[in-house]
């Protein structure tokens, strides 16, 4: 059974929290002094609805301070614009992308920030209820650890070979290679790396922040798909809701979409 354990490191201007999966870091958590929190994930504000684009489903929102953030919505649920809403921030802005909040129900009022976000010691414990959390210098070990592994772009597999992820502004593209992963018959050891880089590169990128359309490019050929499939479903599990998970293409690739909540460490 998977183990998850939590670790705080409270540093000079800087909180860190880290996550680990049975000893490897699993999710990193920043938290600067200098950086405005009303746009972090759980932070609840009065938002006005600035403009409705029923076409895409969305509204642009109006948050205290001149923020801005972005409001998808059903046909059935569309908000009226000008209107006063109360909303919960649901995913973190990133490079270009405003934040997207969720709608909690109708207000009353100007603009205004209702709750801070949980702090950094309660969002590791949403991860792993009941479990202690760590702190001292054995939490700032991990941490550093867990920081240099997040920047990296090439990692080991168990058993051989690597993984590399590389980021781009439309998707975030995974490579495995077979190295020097050692076995006699070539197509059960092409299975077996594909199948141990699902499960590593899950956790890579929870804990690197990374999410959207995600490509990996495969090695070997005639993949059997059910298995990637269903290893895929059980690695990315804990990303849930929003993971979608296509077929094997032709060219030897598997997409998936996992839902982007954090901003990318990098």
């Amino acid at each position: 059974m998977s183990e998850r354990r939590l670790f705080l490191d409270k540093g000079v201007g800087e909180q860190r929290g880290v996550v680990t999966l049975d000893g490897r870091p699993e999710r990193l958590l920043i938290l600067r002094d200098d950086e405005a929190q009303d746009l972090r994930i759980g932070a609840r504000h009065r938002a006005r609805v600035r403009k409705v684009e029923p076409q895409l489903g969305s509204a642009f929102l109006e948050l205290a301070g001149g923020a801005e953030a972005m409001l998808d919505f059903k046909p059935d649920a569309r908000p009226v614009q000008g209107s006063a809403i109360e909303v919960e921030i649901r995913a973190e802005p990133r490079r270009g992308k405003l934040a997207l909040a969720r709608a909690i129900g109708p207000a009353e009022g100007a603009p205004q920030l209702l709750a801070p976000p949980p702090g950094l010691k309660a969002q590791l414990s949403a991860f792993a209820p009941g479990v202690s959390v760590t702190e001292g210098e054995a939490a700032r070990q991990v941490a550093d650890e867990a920081e240099a592994e997040a920047l990296d772009i090439v990692h080991p597999l168990p058993g051989g070979g690597r993984l590399s992820i590389e980021p781009t502004r439309a998707l975030t593209a995974v490579d495995i290679d077979l190295g020097d992963r050692q076995g006699q018959e070539t197509k059960r050891v092409a299975r077996q790396a594909n199948l141990a880089a699902l499960g590593a590169a899950a956790r890579l990128l929870r804990l690197k922040g990374l999410g959207g359309i995600v490509v990996f490019d495969l090695v070997g050929r005639g993949h059997d798909g059910n298995a990637l499939t269903e290893a895929a479903r059980a690695a990315f599990r804990p990303d849930n809701p929003g993971v979608a998970i296509g077929p094997i293409s032709r060219f030897g690739t598997l997409e998936l979409l996992i839902p982007r909540r954090t901003r990318p460490i990098a």
